[in-house]
């Protein structure tokens, strides 16, 4: 069966042994699910991840970022 596993980590942690996903440009690939889905994992990994085509978000979702960073109460773009 299909199925995922989350596993929470301490937001306060700098513990970087094992991320899943480490600091890198990453390719949307002008997808709008594929750059969005990109963004929410990069919450959970370690160093900067920057993504190529990023605007393709705005098909689906106008504002995606700003609701991102506005959630998080952080810039996650520069």
């Amino acid at each position: 069966p299909d199925g995922m596993i989350i596993r929470g980590r301490n937001p306060e942690s700098s513990n970087c042994d094992s991320p899943v996903i480490r600091g890198a440009m990453v390719e949307g690939h002008d997808d709008h699910r594929v750059v969005m889905a990109l963004a929410v994992a990069a919450l959970g990994g370690c160093g900067e991840v920057s993504i190529k085509g990023a605007e393709a978000a705005d098909v689906t979702f106008p504002g995606f970022f700003n609701l991102l960073e506005k959630a998080l109460g952080r810039d996650e773009r520069e």
